[in-house]
């Protein structure tokens, strides 16, 4: 049976927003709801973001429902009102996007595409012409651990040496280290592969990132970021500020230079 352009066009129909990140497919309208699902991909390598928060707004800005996206980047909303709707995408390591507002009509299925894009942190036009070695409190810390303790050190000196691509390269040259791969792309998780699952615990600035889910330290930290990393193995070296039952899988520590 011939099926006419014509009938396939009011069946499916496909608009793309380039200006917004932006790709939306509909179908006509069955029942009293709207049937939303989507995808976040990175703009550019086009891989999928996982740990999205994607809100769902009204055509008045009221906030009506929050996803996170899973592992290859999906989330999925039933709307229960047929005017339209607005979606926010955002994530660390992004900029946030949204989309222009989605009218239904008479569809009741809606699959969006939405294309984030890294944010780049953009420096102000500054030379440095000197530069004093007196510290923050915290990175006072760090020193007296790193000429006391029983850790690995990184320093700053080391970083501009080895000028590595990401923060994880840093930790390949600890001893006894290893990355275990996340999902799509360059998105390693450090462990001392005690045991599966026993991941390193993370903190930056002092925040633990371990407990933000769908996060990894090259999605938090740059190198050229960092002033000090200090590393633990397991209970017997972790200092008393680190200590906690999930310590036993080790300790990365990563000050960056704002942060102390």
């Amino acid at each position: 049976m011939r099926v006419s352009l014509r009938l396939l066009a009011d069946w499916l129909t496909t608009i793309t927003l380039c200006a917004a990140g932006l790709a939306v497919v509909w179908a006509p309208a069955a029942g009293q709801t709207v049937q939303v699902e989507g995808r976040v991909i990175e703009d550019g390598s086009k891989f999928p973001i996982e740990g999205v928060r994607v809100t769902l707004f009204s055509i008045d800005d009221r906030r009506l429902q929050v996803r996170y996206t899973d592992e290859v980047g999906t989330f999925d909303f039933v709307v229960r009102h047929r005017s339209g709707v607005k979606v926010r995408a955002d994530r660390i390591g992004y900029q946030e996007t949204l989309t222009p507002t989605l009218y239904f009509d008479d569809h009741d299925f809606f699959r969006v595409e939405i294309r984030m894009k890294v944010d780049a942190v953009l420096l102000a036009p500054l030379e440095v012409v000197g530069r004093s070695r007196s510290f923050s409190p915290l990175h006072r810390d760090f020193e007296h651990r790193r000429l006391t303790g029983s850790g690995w050190y990184i320093t700053r000196t080391d970083i501009e040496e080895l000028k590595p691509a990401y923060v994880t390269d840093l930790l390949a040259t600890v001893p006894g280290m290893h990355l275990l791969s996340s999902g799509s792309g360059h998105r390693r998780i450090p462990t001392f592969g005690r045991r599966e699952g026993c991941h390193a615990q993370v903190y930056v600035d002092g925040f633990h990132i371990n407990r933000a889910p769908g996060f990894t330290i090259d999605d938090v930290v740059l190198p050229g970021s960092v002033e000090g990393i200090e590393v633990y193995r397991g209970l017997s070296s972790v200092p008393a500020e680190y200590l906690s039952p999930e310590a036993v899988c080790g300790v990365v520590a990563i000050w960056t230079r704002r942060g102390g």
